[in-house]
């Protein structure tokens, strides 16, 4: 196995490990209060809708053609999404998450020519939630999930049409806090970890699985 794969293995078993572990936690502290009235605080089941907008930083990538491999860095970015889906009396939950980020390169590994490589991607999310218990008007979530991630590059280098895109495996981490600000509506803070499998830009050119943090503000309707 190559050094790359083993490494992206890697990272996506601790991944799953911590959302195991979270979701371990929360079930435990769920069954410890149950029997405490009043702590959800929720409806049988309780639907919502929300908009997310942040900054976005892609951690560093290699680029891998038939001859070399180059290492390269992204400037800062943004990302945003809009999600629904539901929360049910025990804390547990589901979303489906649609977004975009936009990560632009420190150069363009894929050319000499002046101009940058701007790299899209739109993830495509299912994500399993857990909502813990009200505690004033906050309350705060973690989740993960999975699914897949339309990637777009854009710049000089990557085909006659100024553009390439693929499609690739997406896993995704979630923690954050919402704090109510009347009975249909929420503001908060959210961070995101989206990972990726490997990227093929054609050509025989390839980059590696990529990592992605979000610190985002989303404002949240519930129905």
């Amino acid at each position: 196995m190559q050094m790359k794969e083993y490494k992206h293995l890697l990272v996506m078993k601790c991944a799953c490990l911590l959302m195991a572990l979270a979701f371990l936690g929360a079930t435990l502290l769920d069954a410890a209060n149950a029997s405490e009235p009043g702590l959800l605080d929720q409806k049988p089941r309780e639907g919502f809708l929300s908009f997310e907008g942040g900054a976005a930083i892609t951690q560093n990538t290699v680029i891998h053609d038939s001859e070399s491999f180059t290492r390269f860095s992204f400037d800062t970015g943004m990302r945003f999404d809009v999600k629904g889906g539901a929360i049910f009396p025990t804390g547990w939950g589901f979303d489906f998450d649609f977004g975009v980020i936009y990560s632009p390169f420190k150069g363009n590994p894929l050319s000499t020519d002046v101009g940058n490589l701007d790299f899209y991607q739109i993830p495509m999310m299912l994500d399993v939630l857990y909502t813990f218990p009200r505690s004033g008007p906050l309350r705060g979530y973690v989740g993960g999930g999975i699914g897949g991630v339309y990637g777009i590059f854009t710049g000089n280098g990557t085909s006659l049409f100024g553009f390439v895109t693929d499609l690739t495996f997406g896993y995704q981490g979630v923690a954050g806090i919402r704090y109510e600000l009347s009975e249909r509506c929420d503001i908060g803070i959210a961070y995101k970890l989206l990972g990726t499998s490997e990227h093929d830009l054609g050509g025989g050119v390839t980059m590696d699985p990529t990592l992605t943090h979000s610190l985002t503000a989303s404002m949240t309707i519930r129905f």
